[in-house]
Formats: structure tokens, sequence, C-alpha cells
């Protein structure tokens, strides 16, 4: 239920940003925009991977770590979802970089309906991680090595989205 979550609020707002896209029949300057965001977004998720102690760090608001624990204990099917849903909203400046440069993409190289097909998709292929990581959860010893792995390279993580991202939104500046 919380990958369902996770997959039907991308899902969601990609359809919302394509839409708009669509409704403004100007996708190039949606795109630019688009671009022009996943750049910001990258050069954020850079700043935080080569100088956390400096700048905006990208991630759920404090607020939200106790309540969502307590939604996430309750693991009834409605709260569940409810996480991924919201755990998803928050995130989205983290992961949306990307997100946006394809959506920019989307806008400008196809109909909207083959945007529509093409999104859901991307958003099939976003979600398989996370299956895969819930697989491997059920394991305890694998589910705490990867938090150790994931604890210990964060900042590579951090640095591969945002060169990918910054990579893209330029990618996409210069075709639009």
């Amino acid at each position: 239920m919380y990958v369902a979550g996770v997959f039907l609020t991308y899902l969601g707002l990609g359809l919302g940003l394509l839409g708009v896209a669509s409704a403004l029949g100007q996708t190039h300057w949606v795109s630019r925009v688009a671009a022009l965001g996943a750049v910001g977004l990258g050069v954020l998720a850079l700043q935080e991977a080569l100088v956390p102690e400096w700048g905006v760090r990208l991630s759920v608001p404090d607020g939200m770590h106790n309540w969502l624990h307590r939604l996430t204990g309750k693991a009834t099917l409605p709260a569940v979802f409810t996480a991924g849903v919201l755990v998803d909203l928050c995130t989205v400046p983290c992961s949306g970089a990307i997100y946006l440069g394809v959506l920019g993409l989307l806008a400008t190289r196809t109909t909207y309906m083959e945007g529509i097909a093409h999104l859901v998709l991307y958003n099939a292929i976003f979600v398989l991680p996370l299956l895969a990581m819930l697989a491997l959860a059920s394991s305890r010893l694998v589910f705490n090595r990867l938090g150790r792995w994931q604890l210990h390279h964060r900042s590579a993580l951090k640095l591969g989205l945002g060169l990918g991202a910054i990579a893209l939104g330029l990618l996409l500046l210069l075709t639009v």
C-alpha cells in the first residue's frame, strides 16, 4: 500500500504538470521552467553532498517524522497508503529534480496521450526499487545492511542525483 501511495502521488503530480503544459499550449516555456527547476534542485543536492553543513537540507520536515512513525505504526492499509502519499509529497524536492526534467522532455517531445503512457511507465519503473527493497526488507539482516549502506553512501547518492538532475536540465535547455 505504501508503494501504491508513492506511485499514485507521483503519477498525479506528473499528470497535473503535464496537463498544465498541454493546457498552456506553450510546451517550450513549460519545458524551460522544468529544466531550470531540475538544475536548481540538482544544485541543492550537490550542495548537500559536497558541503552538508552549509545551506538548505532537502528532507522531510522535522515535525512530520513522529507523526509519520505513528501513522505507519498503525499498520492499517489506509494508514500505510497515506504515509506513502505524505512521504512522497515531502520528498518531491529531493527526487523531483529528475522528474521535472522528464516532464519537460515529455511536454516537448510527445503528444499528451503519449506523455501519459510514458509517465505511467516512468512511475512504474520508479517504484520498482521500492518493491525490491520491500522484498529485501523482509529479511532483518538484509534490511540492516541496506540501512547501514545507505547511511555510509548518502553523500555519493546525493552527488549522483545532483549531477544527473543538472545534466538532464541542461540537456533539456539546450534542446528546447
